[in-house]
């Protein structure tokens, strides 16, 4: 531990041991960092023919001006167990139900108010019947070329019956 006073230091304790908070998210070596404000759900909406869900995202980053970055929404049964899309149109490497959509700020530190994430409930594909789902969003970056998770959503439950 070190004291700094008049431009100088002065070491006033030491110790073998450092702790770390490994519960917060490691900001990139560029300063890169977000906070998903919100997340909420509008149902039973159409685009180009095709009824789903707007997912609508409240979100600020730091540090991403100019750089690529993604908001996707992950599907969860109430249980933790993830949706599967078996057509492959609306899905992760693994096969989960998700859907993204980039984003390239303007300015250093940027806010988006209701980004807009549409998933066609034909991809949602859990049989027939009523079924207690949740949605988790979260913010990638892709400067290095690979993806960098910026800051996720807590849970959005929902009601879904085909």
């Amino acid at each position: 531990l070190w004291e700094y006073s008049s431009g100088s230091a002065k070491k006033v304790a030491s110790s073998k041991y450092v702790n770390f908070d490994l519960t917060k998210p490691e900001a990139s070596p560029k300063g890169i960092s977000g906070e998903i404000k919100d997340v909420t759900l509008e149902h039973n909406v159409y685009k180009d023919g095709v009824k789903g869900m707007n997912i609508l995202v409240d979100f600020d980053v730091n540090g991403m001006k100019g750089l690529d970055g993604k908001c996707s929404a992950y599907f969860y049964y109430q249980d933790g167990g993830k949706v599967m899309d078996t057509n492959q149109k609306y899905d992760t490497t693994d096969g989960q139900a998700a859907v993204s959509i980039s984003f390239k700020p303007s300015y250093d530190n940027s806010t988006y108010t209701d980004y807009k994430i549409f998933m066609p409930y034909s991809e949602l594909e859990v049989g027939t019947g009523e079924y207690h789902l949740k949605v988790t969003c979260t913010l990638w970056e892709y400067s290095s070329g690979s993806a960098k998770k910026v800051a996720s959503s807590k849970y959005v439950n929902f009601k879904f019956t085909r």
